[in-house]
């Protein structure tokens, strides 16, 4: 694919005419979900930089310029830990 597919509830039918996505015989679909942030980076310590991305969005992967990015690591961490937890 070139470019995302963006589904809406609009894509999922009705009770009626329900709308089922599913692979080519043979064939294996793997769906990921993304979303851009435009966050206020401002930098820490020791060449560490951080930001606020909102209470709804839990993060387990972060991309910058199309290369995985070291998460930051927590002494008690829980998983899909939301990271506005520990930035006050």
């Amino acid at each position: 694919m070139k470019e995302p597919i963006t589904f809406t509830p609009a894509d999922s039918g009705t009770e009626l005419y329900p709308v089922t996505y599913k692979a080519e015989e043979g064939l294996k679909v793997v769906l990921t979900g993304a979303q851009t942030l435009t966050p206020d980076w401002k930098r820490w310590k020791d060449g560490i930089y951080r930001t606020k991305v909102g209470e709804e969005n839990t993060i387990d992967q972060l991309i910058v310029n199309n290369r995985r990015q070291i998460m930051a690591r927590y002494r008690k961490l829980v998983e899909f830990v939301t990271p506005t937890e520990f930035i006050s």
